[in-house]
């Protein structure tokens, strides 16, 4: 089989390989970093993977909590959500996509992944580093595709239930069938909980109570010969509650309700040496937020926002001796209605090409130069490069080096955001003249397999970030509201190392992982807040198939953050660093019969956590059965 005719299988969400241990990951077909195929090991572009078994093994309920022990990947939790801090950046410099395709929703440039079910996740591919090349705007830290479950099974049936602390529910259902030339799922869930306090001191509530439905389809259609046709479609509903306190003395109850439309639709066709898909895609997010000021209702507030993203992608792959080159076009078409920005309706379309060559001018060196060339409605023309290497000394090394730029549009909220909150005594007003940012991103890795069971990787990362866009005070010589606007004055920067290694001895898996981190503002000299300079991540897992027992052990250790607080009421930010911390999770799960898993769990034992700088889950038991035909 051809490399292309491979790629075109692979670019399709297939099930995980069977197996298990390093030789099982290592046949992992990746595709995001290049849209190409390639094995986990051999991809020229390093990228970490979560196959459905490891997901299953943490026990996990949404994306957030898949990657929340992930080696380099920080959590940040915040009005946005939980989104993902990569190599020191914000969330909104990593682009999220779902089957390759963006995902609309960003809440304070976060995609909070809280609200991603797992149980209709395949797998999960992480990719650090610029991006752009291939998909466009907001991948400058890195990229995140998750890839939706299809059917891989004549008949396939899955029941899962879990109850937990907080008066935690899930429950979902899942029935699958695959035949000759055809392929398709239904799925269903719903998560509720309670939500939980911090600090019972005072009114306010740290963790919001949630009430979640999701459902969705794949579908899948192949012919005799060279055509296939994939569908996929969701909708999801979620409703959180919860209690703010202000200083003043007002109190107010929070309810945020968030629906999401998402389908897309690809035709493909192969050949022995070239492959071709189309994928439209089309995705709503609605999000309406009410503040209801007990006993007064002088601050309270509405807000509705739509939020519509429609996106096309065409690409073609073809063979040509030792090179492969996938050109593709994009158009990308967004639109925003809100009653905080003004004007109300606003919309911007963006259309780009891009081509990628990887050649092999000799059977263990890869060399990928690529460029993309994005036109931005709002903006104008941006080209983002990328050069990458590859090189396969032995069966043991594995070197790999890039260098290249991405680039971030402003949000429609950073443009034309008005809101006043008189309450505090502050008005937030939007740009509309502000620029992209941009950043030049160097990254150099090698991983190592002294032995079939053992794989040592060691990266480090160095990210140039010029016209960084930052909230600065606009006019504060009104007593009594304070006037903050989004500027483009900033330049940062974000280097580091990350390492990680892995052991595996008969049933038992040993890993572990530290990285370090040094981000900074480049024109005040100040750390970036809320980033880690040391973490680190230890874990194992024992399986023992004869038992049908699988226990498995996480834990990470983050080191001090440092936050920029008034504490003297003096207009004046100081530096306020918080303490570290650990987080310790147990799962045990025991298998009957080959249909029937019952499973214990214990998350943050430690009970890490406090209701300011580290709102975290407190220590939650939790427990459940899952049925699989």
């Amino acid at each position: 089989m051809s490399v292309v005719l491979a790629t075109w299988l692979a670019a399709a969400p297939q099930p995980a390989p069977d197996g298990s241990g390093l030789d099982a990951e290592s046949r992992t077909v990746v595709v995001t970093a290049t849209r190409t195929a390639h094995e986990k090991n051999d991809a020229p572009i390093a990228t970490d993977v979560y196959d459905r078994q490891t997901i299953e093994d943490t026990g996990a309920e949404n994306a957030m909590e898949v990657l929340e022990e992930t080696p380099g990947v920080q959590i940040s939790r915040g009005v946005g959500g939980a989104g993902v801090l990569l190599q020191g950046l914000d969330p909104k410099y990593t682009l999220i996509l779902v089957d390759g395709q963006r995902v609309s929703g960003r809440i304070g440039g976060t995609i909070d992944l809280s609200r991603i079910p797992a149980d209709d996740i395949e797998r999960i591919e992480i990719v650090r580093g610029p991006g752009s090349v291939l998909y466009g705007a907001d991948s400058l830290a890195g990229t995140i595709n998750i890839i939706t479950r299809r059917a891989a099974k004549p008949w396939e049936a899955e029941a899962h239930s879990a109850y937990g602390s907080f008066n935690t529910v899930d429950l979902t259902g899942r029935v699958g069938h695959r035949r000759d030339r055809y392929a398709g799922s239904f799925s269903a869930g719903v998560h509720n909980t309670d939500g939980w306090d911090a600090d019972p001191s005072n009114e306010s509530t740290t963790g919001p109570s949630s009430r979640q439905f999701e459902a969705s389809t794949s579908q899948r259609f192949t012919s005799k010969g060279m055509f296939a046709l994939d569908g996929w479609a969701q909708y999801l509903q979620r409703t959180t509650r919860g209690v703010d306190a202000l200083g003043t003395g007002a109190v107010f109850d929070r309810v945020n309700r968030s629906e999401t439309i998402t389908a897309n639709v690809t035709p493909s066709a192969s050949w022995d040496d070239g492959a071709f898909r189309f994928t439209a895609s089309y995705s709503l997010f609605r999000d309406q937020f009410f503040n209801d000021q007990r006993g007064s209702d002088a601050l309270d507030d509405s807000q509705d926002t739509f939020d519509h993203i429609a996106q096309g992608t065409a690409t073609l792959t073809q063979q040509i001796e030792r090179h492969v080159v996938t050109a593709g076009a994009d158009g990308q078409f967004e639109f925003l209605s809100a009653n905080r920005i003004d004007p109300g309706n606003v919309g911007r379309q963006r259309y780009a090409v891009f081509v990628q060559d990887e050649w092999m001018p000799l059977e263990a060196l890869s060399i990928l130069p690529g460029v993309r060339l994005d036109y931005d409605s709002l903006f104008g023309l941006y080209p983002t490069p990328r050069i990458a290497v590859m090189a396969r000394p032995n069966a043991k090394w594995r070197l790999r080096a890039s260098y290249g730029r991405g680039y971030r549009a402003p949000t429609f909220r950073e443009m034309y955001l008005r809101f006043t909150n008189a309450g505090v005594g502050y008005q937030v007003r939007g740009n509309p003249s502000l620029q992209p940012e941009t950043s030049w991103s160097t990254h150099v890795s090698a991983q190592y397999f002294p032995w079939r069971w053992v794989s040592i990787s060691v990266a480090a990362f160095d990210h140039r970030l010029q016209d960084t866009i930052v909230v600065d005070t606009v006019d504060d010589s009104d007593d009594a509201l304070t006037l903050f606007g989004y500027d483009n004055i900033g330049n940062a920067e974000s280097r580091g190392v990350e390492s990680s290694a892995s052991v595996q001895w008969g049933p038992m898996t040993l890993d572990g992982s530290y990285t370090f981190t040094h981000a900074r503002d480049l024109d005040s000299g100040r750390r970036l807040p809320g980033r880690a300079r040391h973490r680190g991540t230890v874990g194992a897992r024992l399986h023992r198939r004869a038992w049908g027992t699988t226990l498995r052990i996480r834990s990470a250790i983050t080191g001090a953050r440092t936050f920029y607080v008034d504490e003297n009421d003096d207009d004046v930010l100081e530096p306020l660093d918080s303490a570290p911390f650990a987080t310790l999770d147990v799962r045990l799960a025991q298998t009957f019969t080959r249909y029937v898993e019952a499973y214990f769990g214990v998350d943050n034992i430690l009970d890490a956590g406090n209701a300011t700088d580290n709102p975290l889950v407190p220590r939650s038991y939790y427990g459940g059965i899952t049925v699989r035909y």
